[in-house]
């Protein structure tokens, strides 16, 4: 075995020196630089998958809760403060309310004056569930007490007074740009928050005015002083014939004031 071992090398060194003595520089340099490039090894790719975490907190009742349903036939509406409130505080419930009613408005755009009139949330009422004698600027919040007045007041008391519905309310308006009477002070008028009520026709063709019946002991009397008493439950302000006489032929109603005056 090492008598072979020693036969290998003998040969191995005899091959060395008969290469060397033939080979050129230049190829010695040749093999050398095969022989001894240093190997780099390839650049090391690592992909890094992030974690996903979830988390399944749970949802706040207020986003999640549907908006209250605003009836304007509905006698707990009137009764609600948290309803009312809501009519005057978000122009879209308000507008929902009135389109389920079937009341006919179109929207109006905000508008501001250099006397300090206005209005926001402001519709122009052609009807509501009876006829208007004409379009009223109002806020939406007001129509919508008005068709709470009609629905719950106007039309039972038409039925038990006067054996017929009524069809049609004599309007004097709704906003004007001007100060309450006798006063620097502005109306509520002033802001689409106040209307004015002249009277009503009945279905069978009855004119019942404010200014001709409110004193007298008719049925059209009683009706005209059941549906102005029973105003004082829908509208913060309600003034008539007995406040004076100024109010002599009409009924003011208006919202906004932060209380109840009925006179």
């Amino acid at each position: 075995m090492t008598q072979a071992i020693r036969i290998v090398t003998v040969l191995a060194i005899a091959a060395a020196v008969a290469v060397s003595s033939c080979a050129t520089p230049r190829s010695i340099e040749t093999v050398s630089a095969a022989v001894f490039r240093p190997v780099v090894p390839a650049p090391l790719k690592v992909s890094l998958t992030m974690p996903t975490f979830t988390f399944d907190a749970p949802t706040p009742d207020y986003l999640t809760r549907p908006a209250p349903r605003i009836d304007l036939h509905d006698r707990a509406t009137l009764a609600d403060d948290n309803l009312l409130a809501l009519l005057s505080g978000d122009i879209t419930q308000c507008r929902m309310a009135l389109d389920a009613a079937g009341v006919e408005y179109e929207e109006v755009p905000p508008k501001q004056t250099r006397g300090g009139c206005g209005y926001e949330g402001a519709i122009r009422v052609s009807r509501s569930d009876v006829a208007y004698s004409k379009e009223l600027l109002m806020t939406c919040a007001l129509a919508a007490r008005m068709q709470l007045w009609e629905e719950l007041v106007v039309q039972p008391a038409a039925e038990r007074y006067l054996g017929s519905r009524i069809v049609k309310v004599k309007a004097l308006g709704a906003f004007s740009c001007r100060n309450v009477a006798g006063s620097r002070k502005l109306s509520k008028h002033a802001f689409g928050q106040a209307t004015d009520i002249a009277g009503f026709q009945s279905a069978d063709g009855r004119d019942i005015m404010v200014l001709a019946d409110f004193r007298d002991a008719s049925p059209e009397g009683r009706f005209l002083r059941e549906v102005f008493r029973s105003s004082c439950e829908v509208f913060d302000t309600s003034l008539g014939p007995d406040y004076n006489a100024d109010h002599a032929n009409h009924f003011h109603f208006d919202i906004g004031g932060g209380g109840r005056f009925c006179r």
